[in-house]
Formats: C-alpha cells, sequence, structure tokens
C-alpha cells in the first residue's frame, strides 16, 4: 500500500497535535486523535488498565507520573 502526500500530512498533523495536547496536559481533548475503544495499559508500572472512557484528570495524572 502506498500513501499519498495528503495521507502522510494527516499523519503527521495527527502526531503534533497529540504532542501539543500532551505538552498542554489538554488530555480532555485527546479524543481528537484517538479512538474511544483505546486503553492505556500500564501495566508494566503496577497499574491497571485503564480505559480512555473512564479516566478524570487526577486519574490521568497519576498514569502520566508513573512513567
Amino acid at each position: 500500500m502506498s500513501l499519498t502526500a495528503d495521507d502522510r500530512l494527516g499523519i503527521h498533523e495527527a502526531i503534533a497535535l497529540h504532542g501539543h495536547l500532551s505538552d498542554a496536559g489538554a488530555y480532555e481533548r485527546f479524543d481528537e486523535v484517538l479512538t474511544p475503544d483505546l486503553v492505556v495499559d500500564a501495566s508494566d508500572l503496577g497499574l491497571p488498565p485503564l480505559p480512555a472512557h473512564a479516566p478524570s484528570r487526577p486519574l490521568l495524572d497519576m498514569y502520566i507520573a508513573a512513567e
């Protein structure tokens, strides 16, 4: 499968938006770049899976701090 220039641009824009949202701590806007069935696997950090539909800001902050 060959990607078009528009495909590549869209991929780069999605990655950049994710980075900007992460840097700004705008986790409530992650639905702009991630699917609603996302589950964060934090098992390597000793934390249970975190479904995208359930997180609160304090819970997300805890998961991010565990990195």
